[in-house]
């Protein structure tokens, strides 16, 4: 399958020559089924101000290079009433982050930490606290990205050139949130400092993130149904002795 389906800024990377033949799907990357999670958390229960700011950013702390996060700690200097919210960590790795924070200007106690929990579904819940999510570039969040989605949470990517910083990209684009991509780390940092600012175009875009969950990003039925189409199509082509080829599946399908 075709692995990010977000327009790419170099040629296809579905070639016909290839003997072996793909197969391409114009929706999204892979299938996604529901989420389960709890209901109610409060911000004071997960360590969060009840009236900042929440910038999530779940994705493990080793994919954030010192560029992104230096973005990261321009994007909470424009908002001044803003949080960046990160997942559970140990002490070493808290304090550095922090003393980083703080070289950059910014008060270490602007970052918080979420605590560990036993559920995934605990962990879905949380996201209904904060306001924005923050993906991680050249490695992008991909099943993070869905449980925020999944949450009614907006997320904010940068699509590189490789699969790995497509991923949120194309669930995105499944979604209708096609705005939510940005080109490169200048018009990244751009829009997350835009959407810091303005609560209304952030309530805006967590009304048609929750809508995802209605989309086909969610809809692993229709996504088995497309591939069945396509191992059909593959399946005919061998009994009549035709060689491999590029296979697109329809839209209809």
């Amino acid at each position: 399958m075709e692995q990010s389906c977000i327009p790419k800024r170099r040629p296809s990377t579905t070639h016909r020559s290839n003997p072996r033949g793909t197969c391409s799907s114009k929706k999204q990357y892979r299938p996604n089924t529901t989420r389960h999670c709890d209901k109610d958390p409060s911000r004071t229960a997960n360590g969060l101000p009840e009236k900042a700011l929440v910038i999530a950013a779940f994705n493990p702390t080793d994919l954030v290079s010192p560029d992104l996060f230096a973005c990261w700690m321009r994007v909470l200097k424009a908002a001044e009433s803003s949080v960046l919210w990160l997942p559970p960590v140990s002490a070493l790795i808290k304090g550095n982050f922090r003393r980083e924070a703080e070289a950059a200007g910014v008060a270490g106690t602007r970052l918080v930490f979420a605590s560990p929990v036993e559920q995934r579904r605990a962990h879905l819940a949380r996201h209904a606290l904060a306001d924005l999510y923050l993906d991680c570039t050249p490695f992008g969040a991909g099943t993070a990205a869905a449980d925020a989605l999944w949450t009614g949470l907006p997320v904010l990517t940068c699509a590189g050139k490789a699969m790995p910083s497509r991923m949120t990209g194309s669930l995105l684009q499944a979604a209708g949130l096609d705005a939510l991509i940005t080109p490169d780390m200048t018009a990244y940092e751009a829009k997350a400092m835009a959407l810091a600012r303005d609560p209304q175009a952030l309530a805006a875009l967590r009304s048609r993130a929750m809508a995802a969950r209605n989309s086909t990003v969610f809809d692993a039925t229709r996504y088995a149904r497309r591939m069945e189409w396509a191992f059909a199509r593959m399946a005919e082509r061998s009994a009549a002795g035709e060689v491999p080829a590029a296979i697109d599946v329809p839209e209809s399908e």
